[in-house]
């Protein structure tokens, strides 16, 4: 009945006794990285501009689209445009070998000169084929086209990790060029790789008879993820086979899901024993009973 230094309800989170004191966050550093259920969107908009291979991207900067699109000051819209423009690119566009041969010349001569970030800019690319990529679910789809593709393996899932790989690869000038701006909002953020964990006054535990106590939906959902992360982890070390390691990726996927919205219609729902659906952070806050409507509006002042 005690609390673990380490667990969910480590002490050094705070105490529910204290009352004066709101608590501290705790984070749970994931085995993998999982894509975060609230910016499947817009990873799928950065994936879907940039170079699979060299992360640059897919554009030439010189495209008349490009800066048209590099004009909208609201990044939101940029990422729109951006990805309307390179999402139909089948090749990487600084595959171009001409371009890329001058720009070598110009370094022998010792004619360029450039600064970082004009050297970053304009960094050449790979020129290589692009895949398409479909939302499924909780899940990527990446089709490779037929000259690319291995033997049996054009179509397939896309890990996490995979994507996690291209998005910290993007340079500063790229990711500015996106609508994002590098300081506060790396594309690899939009994935979950540590997962903050709330203080014990988010999440209190009620005391049933004397030694028991009954705790939050949050905790529950805590603890699941805190066992199946264990599991991959111990699945990387083992050197298992890399469809086993997958399979509990995505189930560290369901279950970090879960945690933010637990009535996703393309997963089951996270039960208690007795089989009731557990209430995690979205149920929480939305609708008449939930947080805003129900606890903030709902006050008689």
């Amino acid at each position: 009945g005690l609390p673990n230094y380490g667990g969910v309800n480590d002490p050094r989170m705070g105490s529910l006794q204290d009352k004066d004191s709101p608590g501290h966050f705790g984070h749970i550093e994931l085995a993998r990285p999982v894509f975060h259920i609230g910016f499947m969107k817009e990873a799928l908009s950065v994936l879907r501009s940039v170079c699979f291979h060299c992360s640059a991207l897919r554009v030439s900067r010189d495209d008349l689209k490009f800066k048209m699109a590099q004009r909208l000051k609201n990044g939101q819209m940029r990422l729109q445009a951006m990805h309307e423009i390179c999402r139909n690119k089948k090749r990487c566009a600084f595959g171009d070998a001409e371009e890329m041969q001058r720009s070598v010349d110009e370094l022998d001569l010792g004619l360029a000169r450039r600064s970082d970030a004009d050297e970053e800019a304009s960094r050449g690319g790979c020129g290589g084929m692009q895949p398409t990529f479909v939302k499924k679910g909780l899940k990527i789809e990446v089709e490779f086209p037929a000259s690319e593709a291995l033997a049996g393996d054009r179509k397939r899932q896309l890990s996490a990790l995979e994507v996690y790989n291209v998005f910290k690869n993007i340079s500063d000038a790229d990711v500015r060029a996106l609508g994002l701006d590098p300081k506060w909002a790396r594309p690899e953020w939009l994935l979950v790789k540590v997962l903050p964990v709330p203080p014990l006054h988010v999440r209190p535990s009620v005391a049933l008879d004397g030694m028991s106590r009954s705790e939050d939906d949050i905790t529950h959902q805590l603890v699941n993820i805190v066992k199946a992360d264990l599991t991959l982890e111990n699945c990387i070390r083992t050197g298992e086979s890399s469809h086993i390691i997958a399979e509990f990726e995505q189930l560290l996927q369901y279950k970090v899901a879960a945690l933010f919205d637990n009535e996703q219609t393309s997963m089951p729902q996270e039960t208690q024993r007795s089989g009731k659906p557990l209430k995690t952070i979205r149920q929480r806050l939305k609708g008449k009973e939930g947080r805003i409507r129900g606890n903030l509006m709902g006050k008689r002042v």
